[in-house]
C-alpha cells in the first residue's frame, strides 16, 4: 500500500508516469512542476479544494488547462446552468473543530511525549475539552501524574507502551481501527480500511477494486479484521444493501422563537449529538455495461455504530397532510428533500460529500421512521459540521 503510492510519486515527479488518478490529496499543495492539465471529475465539495486541485498544474509560469467535468449530482448541475456561481464565489471560510474526542486523545498522546500536559497551562492549546481528554487517556494507562500534586497543577507524562505515538496514528483518518484487505498473490496489504467504512466495501463475495485491477473478496475474517482477496477478471460489480438508523440523543430546541415587528417565526431545527448505527443484510451484483441488477445475496454481518452530531427540523403534521391530500408520497418527500439539502450544504460550508450523510428513509421500507429532515457528520465523534449548518441557517433566516 505505502510502497505502490511512494513507487506512483517518484515515476510521476522524474516524468515516468505521463499522468495519474489521484484523489483529492493530490490538492495539499505537492509541487510536481511539470503538470500541464488538471482533470476534475465532479465537483470536489468546495471552491477552495477546485481551486487547489487546478493550481497543481502551471507551476513556475508555465501555460496550463483545468477541465470541470460535471456528474448528474444537482451541485454539478447547478454550476453548469450558472457558472458565474461558481466562478465569483469567494473561497469558503475552514472550520476545525478542536472538541472531537478521538482525535483530542491522539493529539494529546503525541503532545504528551513531547513535554507533560498540564490543565493550567495547556488549555489554551487544546480548548475545553482537554480535562476530559487527560483522564480517558489517565484511564487508559497513557498519562500519569504525581498524585501527591493537587489537580489543577498536576503535570501528566506519556508511559505508554509505545515508543513514538504518532507512528500509531493516522493522517488521514480518525478511527484507529481498520481492517486489512490482502491479496493471495504475493500475501501483500492492498488497502487499511477504516472500520466504519469496511462493511460497504469487503464482504465474502464482494467485488473490490484497486489501482485499477479487479479482486474478488473471499474470506473475511472479523476477529482478525482481514479480508483476503484474489485478483479476478469480472463483468460485474457489488453494492451492498444496508441502512443507517440514527437515535438522536436529547431533544431541546436549539434556538428559541424570534418576533420581530417584520415577521413572525421560529424554528424547532435542533442539534443533538446521535447514534449512528448501520446495519448490512445482503448485496447485488449489478452487469457493469447495463447497470443491470444480476442477482442478490444475503449477508450476516455485525452491525456498526458510532456516536455523532446531527442537525434535524421535524417536519409539521400539516405539511404532511398537504402532502396526502394531493396523493403524493410523503416518505419519498422526505428522501428527495434530505437529498436536496445535502447538495445545498457544500455551498455554504467547506467539506467533502463524504462528511455528511442524511437520514434518507426508503420509501419503499415499512419499518417505522421518523418524521424529520436530518443530516449527520459520518465521522465517529462528529467533525462540528452539522452545528455550522444550524448556524449558517440561524445566519440567514436572522437577516
Amino acid at each position: 500500500m505505502g510502497q505502490d503510492r511512494r513507487r506512483i510519486e517518484n515515476e510521476f515527479f522524474n516524468g515516468k508516469l505521463r499522468g495519474v488518478a489521484a484523489t483529492n490529496a493530490l490538492e495539499l499543495g505537492i509541487d510536481v512542476g511539470h503538470i500541464d492539465a488538471t482533470l476534475h471529475l465532479g465537483f470536489p465539495g468546495s471552491v477552495a479544494s477546485l481551486w487547489q486541485q487546478a493550481g497543481r498544474s502551471g507551476r513556475r509560469e508555465r501555460p496550463a488547462l483545468a477541465v470541470y467535468v460535471a456528474f448528474e449530482s444537482p451541485l454539478d448541475q447547478y454550476f453548469m446552468k450558472f457558472p458565474q456561481k461558481l466562478f465569483q464565489s469567494p473561497i469558503e471560510s475552514c472550520h476545525v473543530y478542536a472538541h472531537n474526542q478521538q482525535v483530542l486523545e491522539q493529539h494529546l498522546v503525541c503532545a504528551a511525549l513531547e513535554h507533560p500536559l498540564s490543565l493550567v497551562y495547556d488549555e489554551k492549546y487544546f480548548g475545553s475539552c482537554l480535562n476530559s481528554g487527560i483522564m480517558s487517556l489517565a484511564n487508559k494507562g497513557y498519562l500519569s501524574s504525581d498524585p501527591s500534586r493537587n489537580l489543577p497543577s498536576q503535570m501528566w507524562s506519556y508511559i505508554g507502551h509505545e515508543k513514538k505515538p504518532s507512528h500509531a496514528i493516522s493522517i488521514r483518518a480518525i478511527e484507529t481501527e481498520r481492517y486489512k484487505v490482502f491479496t493471495n498473490k504475493r500475501n501483500e496489504v492492498l488497502e487499511e480500511i477504516e472500520e466504519s467504512k469496511a462493511f460497504f466495501q469487503v464482504y465474502e463475495g464482494a467485488v473490490y477494486m484497486h489501482q485499477g485491477k479487479t479482486y474478488l473478496v473471499k474470506v473475511l475474517n472479523l476477529s482478525a479484521k482481514v479480508a483476503l482477496c484474489q485478483e479476478a477478471n469480472l463483468k460485474y460489480y457489488t453494492k451492498t444493501r444496508d441502512y443507517t438508523d440514527i437515535d438522536v440523543i436529547g431533544g431541546v430546541i436549539a434556538y428559541p422563537a424570534r418576533i420581530s415587528d417584520v415577521q413572525q417565526w421560529k424554528t424547532t431545527a435542533q442539534t443533538n449529538n446521535c447514534k449512528v448505527t448501520t446495519t448490512w443484510f445482503g448485496f447485488y451484483r449489478i452487469w457493469r455495461r447495463s447497470n443491470e441488477i444480476i442477482d442478490s445475496e444475503d449477508l450476516s454481518l455485525p452491525k456498526y455504530s458510532y456516536e455523532s452530531q446531527a442537525v434535524w427540523i421535524r417536519v409539521p403534521q400539516s405539511i404532511k397532510s398537504e402532502v396526502e391530500i394531493k396523493q403524493f408520497s410523503f416518505r419519498a418527500g422526505l428522501h428527495a428533500a434530505c437529498h436536496a439539502l445535502l447538495n445545498v450544504v457544500p455551498l455554504y460550508i467547506m467539506c467533502n460529500s463524504s462528511d455528511l450523510a442524511s437520514e434518507c428513509v426508503n420509501p419503499h421500507e415499512t419499518r417505522y421512521f421518523p418524521e424529520r429532515i436530518l443530516l449527520y457528520d459520518q465521522h465517529p465523534g462528529g467533525i462540528g459540521l452539522s452545528v455550522q449548518v444550524i448556524i449558517r441557517y440561524m445566519s440567514f433566516t436572522c437577516v
